[in-house]
């Protein structure tokens, strides 16, 4: 049997947050949307992870692959944070 991922531990922000969210909506795999966007797979895999972060062409692959508006992409303020 495989371990489970603790997800209170490990949890992506920001576009590679926005993006994974976006891609599995939408029942793509990342392979799916890598083809899509005309990009690698571990290009896709990277920044879902936080681990990479896409040029503004990628970005506006993306967007058009998932038929999404870029600004999708902008993370909402946290209202829970201090001003």
């Amino acid at each position: 049997m495989g371990r489970k991922r603790d997800e209170t531990r490990w949890k992506p922000t920001g576009f590679g947050a926005i993006l994974r969210e976006l891609r599995v909506t939408r029942g793509l795999t990342q392979q799916n949307l890598a083809t899509a966007a005309g990009c690698h797979l571990i290009t896709v895999s990277k920044i879902e992870r936080g681990t990479q972060e896409p040029a503004w062409p990628l970005v506006l692959a993306f967007a058009e692959a998932l038929g999404v508006d870029v600004n999708v992409f902008v993370p909402k303020p946290d209202p829970t944070a201090e001003s």
